[in-house]
């Protein structure tokens, strides 16, 4: 997963952090992860990968979503997303 923020430095991305950066930045502030997006689009190929890899809701720890337990977030890397950091790297070495 490194190596695909790496290429994301390389694309004017920034501030690009891991989701478990994130997760721990809003529960700072009183907010939990709730993974319940992305398990529903991640194979669907009409949804952009980074929409795909990215969407996470985020619900203050009162609200009554927790009632259900929902899954937290957790650091994953899109199928697409790590082909697209292989290619990436690859033309990238090639310049050396």
């Amino acid at each position: 997963m490194a190596g695909c923020l790496e290429v994301a430095e390389h694309l004017n991305h920034i501030n690009e952090q891991h989701l478990s950066y994130w997760c721990k930045h809003f529960l700072r502030h009183g907010y939990k992860s709730a993974d319940l997006i992305r398990p529903k689009i991640w194979d669907d190929p009409k949804v952009e990968w980074w929409y795909r890899q990215n969407i996470v809701l985020f619900a203050a720890a009162k609200h009554p979503i927790w009632k259900r337990d929902p899954p937290a977030a957790r650091d994953m890397i899109h199928p697409e997303l790590h082909r697209y950091c292989c290619w990436f790297a690859s033309r990238s070495c090639r310049k050396w």
